[in-house]
């Protein structure tokens, strides 16, 4: 998922991803990883022997906490890192995609429950496997349903583990087994799905199990910044490779991805919080799939709120007044580039191939799918 989560601050530019209380050992674990690598970073404009003994407590702190034979200081920093993950998910989403590995609709998790039922064990392992009910809704495009809404839920066996490396918490929640994955279509919009809603089910609740089996790491960064990405992962972890060059070496990769839009469908990303001094560069081209045809979309930076008024109206009633006051972006665009800086906020962007944004002649002529590709980067 690639997809950054810090947990929203009472006051924007505030960024933190510990919580109060819990042990005290991990509060202090933790605590010294945030301050060793701000320290390791002033130190290292100074004299070799005190970035030595800077480099000598960043290794001391992670040789203890990375022992196994520290277990019970473990269990604390993991607890801990439970901790951080409960507020991540709501909200997000998983993008489900197709055989080409493109997305076609995503799963918006509202809930996620977690649970440890062997808590009490006296195996470690055991003790380390957590239960996520995951419940949520979302959208795909279906090539017999068409544009297919549904609500879907699962449960998720994890086995979790940590490691700590220069500075930074890599936590890996390895998928046990998926049970009870449930996909229920509320809205499906080709008549030939609606005689066939059992395959519509099917192709579903196997998209939503495909995008679950292959685990996730949360990466916690000194800075407060919390990460979820598929997959297991460490230090060298670069997010997923896309169709775009990643040129700005100094900003992180939030996606560099495809989203295949057919005709009346749109895709989103986000939420992207951004805080005081935050800069976010977004490029964005559409590609047709036809050359003959053109291709254009609507590429909007939008606020929450409007987000959430646009989703509101979607699809069926989008033909209703609507303004939505963009941060940036263009309608009907094949290839575009913005940047949003010192906006503090909740943010997200809205990838739309829909007649909201089209006049009506541009409407009439584009009937064919075509991809959008797009390249968003983040600077803290």
């Amino acid at each position: 998922m690639a997809a950054r989560s810090a947990k929203p601050a009472p006051e924007p530019g505030a960024r933190r991803w510990a919580r109060p209380a819990s042990g005290l050992f991990a509060t202090t674990v933790l605590l010294a990883l945030a301050l060793g690598a701000g320290y390791l970073k002033l130190t290292g404009r100074l004299d070799p022997v005190v970035q030595g003994a800077a480099i000598s407590y960043r290794n001391w702190i992670e040789d203890f906490v990375n022992n196994p034979n520290n277990e019970s200081y473990r269990a604390e920093v993991l607890a801990r890192v439970i901790d951080a993950y409960r507020d991540l998910p709501a909200g997000k989403s998983l993008g489900l995609r197709n055989d080409a590995g493109q997305v076609i609709g995503r799963f918006r998790i509202s809930v996620a429950n977690i649970s440890q039922p062997q808590a009490d064990s006296n195996s470690p392992a055991q003790r380390r496997r957590y239960r996520v009910a995951l419940t949520g809704n979302g959208e795909l495009w279906h090539d017999t349903g068409g544009r297919v809404r549904f609500t879907g839920s699962a449960t998720v066996e994890y086995d979790v583990d940590f490691k700590v490396d220069d500075w930074t918490v890599f936590a890996w929640f390895t998928c046990a087994d998926v049970t009870d994955a449930q996909f229920e279509c509320t809205q499906i919009d080709n008549l030939l799905g609606q005689l066939m809603p059992g395959i519509v089910r099917r192709a579903g609740r196997a998209a939503l199990e495909e995008s679950l089996r292959p685990g996730f790491t949360l990466i916690l960064k000194p800075n407060g910044d919390a990460w979820l990405t598929k997959g297991h992962v460490g230090h060298e972890y670069q997010p997923r490779k896309g169709p775009m060059p990643e040129t700005d070496n100094d900003f992180e990769t939030l996606w560099n991805d495809t989203t295949r839009l057919e005709r009346g469908f749109r895709d989103y990303l986000g939420p992207i919080e951004l805080h005081r001094g935050d800069e976010l560069r977004v490029t964005a081209q559409a590609v047709a799939l036809d050359p003959r045809e053109n291709f254009g979309v609507d590429v909007l930076c939008i606020s929450a709120a409007d987000f959430a008024a646009f989703e509101e109206r979607y699809p069926n009633q989008l033909d209703k007044p609507l303004t939505l006051a963009p941060v940036e972006g263009g309608y009907n665009v094949q290839r575009q580039s913005f940047e949003v800086k010192n906006r503090p906020g909740t943010y997200f962007l809205l990838l739309d191939y829909t007649e909201f944004g089209l006049s009506h002649e541009h409407w009439k002529k584009q009937t064919k799918p075509g991809l959008v590709e797009y390249y968003v980067r983040i600077k803290r």
